[in-house]
C-alpha cells in the first residue's frame, strides 16, 4: 500500500505540474492576446466566479471523494444522488446569472465591461460542477493520476481555444478579450469532463441506466449523508468566496474616492490577480497532489480506526507541502522580475511578488490541513476557521487598502491564511495527535 500511495503521489506531483505549466502558457498566451485592460476586466470578475464556483459544486465533489472513499459498497447511490441534485442546482444558478448579469455589471462591479464575461460565467458553473463531481468520484475510488490527466486535457483545449478564436474576439475590444478568456476556461472544463468520462467508461455504462430508469430518493441514495458533508463544506467556503467576492467592490470603491478611474483601478488590480497571483499560486499543484492524496487514504485509515496510519499519512504530505512552499518562495523572492518576464514577457507585479513571497508558503500547506480536516469529520471546525479567516480578511481589506492600495489586497489575503492554518492545525493536532494517541 506504501508504494501505491508513493507512486499516486508522484504521478499527482508529474501530471500536476504539466498541467500548471500548460496553465501558465494558456495564461501566458491570454495576457498577451487580451492586454492588461482585457485582464484587468477579467480580474474583476474573478472573485464573483470563484463565489459562484463555491455554489455550483456546493461541496459535493469533497463530500463524493470522502464517501466513496469510506464506503464503496454504496458509490454508485452517492454518485446518482449528488449529480442529479448538482445538476438541478446549477441549471437554476445559469438562469438567475443570466437574468441578473447586468445589474451585477452596472451596480455591484461597477464596470460595465465585465457583463459578458459574466454571461459566460453564466455557462461555466454547470460545466465546472459536472467536471468537479467526476472528479470527486475518481478521488474516493483513489484513482487520482486519472484527475491529473483530466486537468492536462483541460489546459491543452482551452490554448487551442484561445489560439484558434483570439483573433476574432481581441478586434472587438477589451471586453471581448475578457470573454474570450471566460469562454476559454468553459472549453476547457468541456473536454476535462469528457476526459473523464471515456477515462471511467464502464462505470458510465453501468450507471447511466440508474440514472435513466430511477428517479431521486433521498433515502435510497443518500443524499442526507452527502449533504451532511457538503452543506458545512460549502457554507467554509461561501465565506471565504464571499470575503473574496466583496474584495475589488471594496477595493473599486475606497480607490474611487481617492480620485482614481475606473479603468486605472482595473489595470492596478490586473497586476495583482492576474501576473503576481499567479505565479505565487504556482506552486499550488503540489499541495493539491499531497492534500487530493491526503483525503481519500487518511478518511479510509479512520473508517478502519487505524489512528497511527492516519497521522503518519498527514505529516509526511504537510511536511512535503510544506518543504516545497519554502523552496518556491526562496525562488519568487529572489528572482521575481526573472520570473514574470519569462512567464508573461514583463515584470508587472515584481514588487507584489517580493513582498509576498515568504508569507505565502502557508498557504501551500493549507490544502493538506482542510483536508485532513475534512477526513476527521471536522466538517465545523473547517467552517469556523473559515469565517474567522474571512472576517480577518475583510478589516484588514478595509485598514489597508487606504494606504497601500493594491498591495493591501495581497497583504490581507496573506493574514487571513496565517489565520486559517493557525487554527486548522491546532483543531487536526488536537483531535488526530493528542485526543486519540
Amino acid at each position: 500500500m506504501k508504494n501505491k500511495i508513493v507512486k499516486s503521489t508522484l504521478q499527482l506531483i508529474v501530471y500536476g505540474f504539466f498541467a500548471k505549466i500548460l496553465s501558465m502558457v494558456a495564461r501566458i498566451i491570454t495576457n498577451r492576446l487580451i492586454q492588461e485592460e482585457g485582464m484587468g476586466i477579467f480580474s474583476l470578475i474573478s472573485p464573483f466566479m470563484i463565489f459562484l464556483i463555491t455554489i455550483s459544486q456546493l461541496g459535493l465533489p469533497t463530500a463524493i471523494a470522502k464517501l466513496v472513499a469510506s464506503d464503496l459498497k454504496n458509490r454508485k447511490r452517492y454518485f446518482i444522488a449528488a449529480f442529479v441534485f448538482g445538476l438541478i442546482l446549477n441549471i437554476v444558478i445559469m438562469v438567475a446569472l443570466i437574468y441578473t448579469a447586468p445589474f451585477i455589471a452596472t451596480n455591484i462591479i461597477k464596470n460595465e465591461k465585465t457583463l459578458l464575461p459574466l454571461y459566460g460565467l453564466a455557462l461555466f458553473c454547470p460545466l465546472v460542477f459536472i467536471s468537479g463531481i467526476l472528479k470527486g468520484y475518481c478521488v474516493g475510488l483513489k484513482k487520482v493520476e486519472i484527475t491529473a490527466m483530466s486537468q492536462i486535457s483541460e489546459e491543452v483545449f482551452r490554448i487551442l481555444f484561445i489560439v484558434a478564436a483570439g483573433s476574432f474576439f481581441i478586434v472587438k475590444g477589451s471586453e471581448y478579450g475578457a470573454l474570450l478568456a471566460m469562454l476559454g476556461i468553459c472549453v476547457g472544463e468541456i473536454f476535462q469532463s469528457l476526459y473523464l468520462l471515456v477515462a471511467n467508461g464502464k462505470f458510465i455504462k453501468n450507471n447511466i441506466k440508474p440514472l435513466i430508469k430511477i428517479g431521486l430518493n433521498v433515502k435510497d441514495y443518500q443524499l442526507a449523508s452527502i449533504l451532511s458533508i457538503s452543506i458545512p463544506l460549502t457554507l467554509s467556503r461561501l465565506i471565504s468566496s464571499i470575503a473574496y467576492f466583496v474584495e475589488p467592490i471594496i477595493l473599486t470603491n475606497i480607490l474611487l474616492v481617492q480620485n482614481m478611474t475606473p479603468d486605472e483601478i482595473a489595470l492596478n488590480y490586473g497586476r495583482l490577480s492576474a501576473y503576481a497571483m499567479p505565479l505565487l499560486f504556482l506552486p499550488g499543484f503540489f499541495a493539491n497532489a499531497f492534500a487530493t492524496v491526503l483525503l481519500p487514504n487518511m478518511a479510509h485509515a479512520l473508517s478502519l480506526n487505524h489512528y497511527k496510519r492516519a497521522r503518519k499519512f498527514f505529516i509526511y504530505l504537510t511536511l512535503a507541502s510544506l518543504v516545497v512552499g519554502t523552496f518556491f518562495a526562496l525562488i519568487f523572492y529572489t528572482f521575481p522580475s526573472e520570473l514574470l518576464n519569462l512567464f508573461f514577457g514583463n515584470d508587472n507585479g515584481a514588487d507584489y511578488v517580493k513582498y509576498l513571497a515568504f508569507p505565502f508558503i502557508l498557504f501551500y500547506i493549507e490544502a493538506p490541513i482542510n483536508n485532513a480536516l475534512y477526513a476527521l469529520s471536522l466538517d465545523k471546525k473547517a467552517f469556523i476557521n473559515s469565517v474567522a479567516g474571512s472576517i480577518v480578511r475583510v478589516v484588514c481589506l478595509l485598514l489597508f487598502i487606504p494606504s497601500m492600495g493594491v498591495l493591501g489586497v495581497g497583504i490581507s489575503t496573506s493574514i487571513s491564511v496565517v489565520v486559517i492554518v493557525s487554527f486548522g492545525l491546532s483543531d487536526v493536532l488536537r483531535h488526530l495527535f493528542w485526543n486519540n494517541k
